[in-house]
């Protein structure tokens, strides 16, 4: 049952993630920036990292090494597709803050779980 619930949840975190992060509307995104804006870290890249930790350690749960390919992708392909769109712009910073944070949550997992393949 735990892991209906969990695929459920991954799901909507992946479908959140590439629209927040690629094609939400401006208005949005600065809605969201206000909110979650930290002052020492006004670049956004912890904010990057924690999501894409948070992403990973769900993906790992669910998927086990692949989960964190997954999520590395996801973090690469959301950055790369910010290229594209007018109102987003690409950031090298983000893109290694999502990197990291798929690599840290993994990790997290495999320690939580010792988790080296998830059926």
């Amino acid at each position: 049952m735990w892991k209906r619930v969990l695929k459920a949840v991954w799901a909507l975190l992946t479908v959140a993630i590439a629209w927040g992060l690629t094609i939400a509307p401006a208005e949005v995104v600065k809605e969201v920036e206000e909110i979650t804006y930290l002052p020492f870290d006004p670049q956004s890249s912890l904010r990057h990292f924690s999501l894409f930790a948070i992403y990973s350690f769900v993906s790992a749960t669910l998927y086990g090494w692949d989960g964190m390919l997954i999520s590395a992708v996801l973090g690469g392909l959301t950055e790369l597709a910010q290229w594209f769109v007018p109102w987003r712009t690409f950031d090298l910073g983000d893109l290694l803050a999502n990197a990291l944070g798929s690599l840290i949550g993994a990790w997290l997992t495999y320690k939580a779980f010792r988790v080296t393949e998830v059926g």
